[in-house]
This record gives structure tokens, sequence and C-alpha cells, in this order.
């Protein structure tokens, strides 16, 4: 469990901890590190054996430890800001929730310039890049592009040899952007 100290009383400072699961130290301390909520990769899907759902979770907390006098019980709530539906079902037997509140898709806004030859320098700004690059992509009309500088809102790229007039598109966390037209003069 991470722990930290805030300030409460005079009397008894409070305590806040956040629930890590043996085996996730390395993607817990990642987020407290960058801000990023997987490190690296597509997050994992049901079968992957990295992958826990949060029922499974819940339930695993909830057993009662084998080698300790439990005093006190105690609930899990899960905050409704997290809660993600979707609706996958074919026979729509299961809720689903058109107001999505966790939106990580990347998305470019604008690029700056919007045309140029092939080594030019190009500014993507949008949302969702990532801090860091790790193994996100960008591609000039599906050719790959080498960044020099990534952050979670601006990327930084020159346009590819062999680039031509199309989309350029970021691949972020296993994720594909919106595309935007860039012209290569």
């Amino acid at each position: 469990m991470l722990a930290s100290t805030k300030p409460g009383s005079a009397a008894a400072p409070g305590r806040e901890g956040d629930g890590a699961r043996p085996g996730f130290e390395d993607q817990v301390n990642f987020f407290v590190q960058y801000g990023i909520l997987w490190g690296g990769g597509p997050m994992p899907a049901p079968g992957d054996p990295d992958y826990l759902s949060v029922a499974d979770e819940i339930k695993a907390m909830q057993q009662r430890p084998t080698d300790v006098t439990v005093i006190d019980t105690w609930q899990v709530r899960l905050p409704t800001t997290l809660i993600w539906l979707q609706n996958q079902d074919p026979n729509g037997q299961l809720p689903s929730n058109p107001n999505k509140t966790i939106d990580v898709t990347p998305n470019i806004v604008s690029l700056s310039p919007n045309a140029g030859a092939v080594g030019v320098a190009v500014t993507l700004a949008g949302k969702n890049f990532g801090d860091i690059e790790g193994v996100s992509t960008v591609t000039f009309h599906n050719t790959a592009a080498t960044p020099t500088s990534w952050s979670a809102t601006t990327v930084e790229v020159t346009v590819p040899a062999g680039a031509t007039t199309g989309n350029v598109v970021v691949t972020a966390n296993g994720m594909t952007s919106n595309g935007v037209s860039f012209t290569v003069n």
C-alpha cells in the first residue's frame, strides 16, 4: 500500500493510502513519476496475464487476513468518476454510458506549419500524447517520423524522407489519434 501523511488536526495527522496489488509496484511507481496510468504499451485486456477485473480486485481485498485478528470491518468504494461503462453486448443487455468520464484517446488539435518539405520541423499540438514517447509513434501519411521532443500536449517532429501529402497521426498507449492533413511540398 502506498501511504502519505497529510496534515490533519494538530493532535493527529491523517493518512491516505492507495492500494497496489503485489506485482504492480512498477506501474504504481511509473504513475507517481510520470502521471500516466499504464507504463508503456496498451492497457491489459481480459485474458492478458496483467489484467485483473475490478470485481476480482475488490473480492481479493475484502478477504480477511489469516494471520491477524480483525477488529473492524471496512468498505471498498469506487469513485464514480473512474467508472467507464461500455456496451459491447450485441443483445444490449448491459448498460452503457454515452458520456464517458475518461477520454484517453490521443487528439491532434493543430499542426504548425501544416505544409512543408522533407526535413521541415513540425509541431503537433493536442492532448493525451503521453508524458513520454515510449513506444508511441508519429506518421505522415503512413510514413514513420522520428520525434525530437515529446510531451502530453506537444510533439515536435521533422517531416520524414518519403513522406507524401496526407494525414499526420499519433499512436500513443496503443490508441490512434485523429488524422490532420499535412501537405508535403
